[in-house]
């Protein structure tokens, strides 16, 4: 079942529209996304142990999971 698209912005996959299947990509998080969550953690929680709980989970996250947390953070 598609639940997500996937849209290439960049380089010869420019504007190409792809389904994700959820869980497809459960590589663990890489360091791009890892500084985008611990940025949009302390710019978006201001409680200090929410926050101390959310930067420990971050290590243990998969890709897939770490942009459903920015999103949430987001919002």
């Amino acid at each position: 079942m598609i639940t997500k698209i996937k849209c290439g912005s960049r380089g010869a996959r420019r504007g190409y529209v792809s389904p994700v299947d959820f869980g497809f990509n459960d590589s663990m998080i890489n360091s791009q996304q890892k500084r985008s969550l611990i940025s949009a953690i302390h710019e978006n929680i201001e409680d200090e142990d929410e926050q101390e709980r959310l930067l420990a989970q971050i290590d243990d996250l998969t890709v897939s999971e770490a942009n459903d947390m920015l999103f949430e953070l987001r919002k």
